[in-house]
């Protein structure tokens, strides 16, 4: 296997953060869809309000910069890291959003319900899945760059590197 001449920790944090990014835009527009087509919301909870939903984003994507940073940055990636990002940010996910429902006063078993219908329904698992497709495709590229993967060509090119 051959490295890139740049080394494994130039541009990972770049990496890194677009990930991120991805993550978010893909959880944002997956629950997004899930709700215009299912006609609900992620917590139909009355006095629930923003808040835990909002902190269990905050935790998936900590959980999610904490699976993939160390190995990215590294630049020896596994793709079974992809699939415990995804487990790490379900899990952070419901986590988040229960401590925030029980830490602004809300009843244990109710936001236990919610949690449970959140898990069981098309939220939770489209978070685990958002963090997939994110953390694959950052390993992709970390993988790709590390092997000195420059990019597609097309067949014709490769022989004006013969010249």
């Amino acid at each position: 296997m051959t490295h890139s001449p740049s080394g494994a920790r130039r541009g990972g944090l770049l990496r890194v953060l677009m990930g991120t990014v991805l993550f978010i835009a893909l959880l944002i527009f997956s629950t997004g869809m899930a709700s215009l087509l299912s006609g609900t919301d992620p917590i139909e909870t009355p006095g629930f309000g923003q808040l835990p939903g909002v902190i269990g984003v905050v935790l998936a994507t900590l959980a999610f910069l904490g699976a993939i940073t160390r190995p990215v940055l590294r630049g020896q990636p596994r793709y079974g890291t992809a699939l415990w990002a995804a487990l790490a940010c379900y899990l952070a996910y419901l986590f988040g959003v229960f401590a925030a429902a029980v830490l602004s006063g809300q009843d244990a078993a109710l936001a236990a319900s919610v949690v449970a219908r959140l898990a069981t329904f098309w939220y939770a698992p489209l978070v685990a899945l958002s963090a997939w497709l994110a953390a694959a495709g950052v390993i992709a590229i970390t993988l790709s760059r590390e092997r000195g993967v420059r990019g597609a060509r097309w067949p014709w090119e490769h022989e004006e590197d013969d010249r």
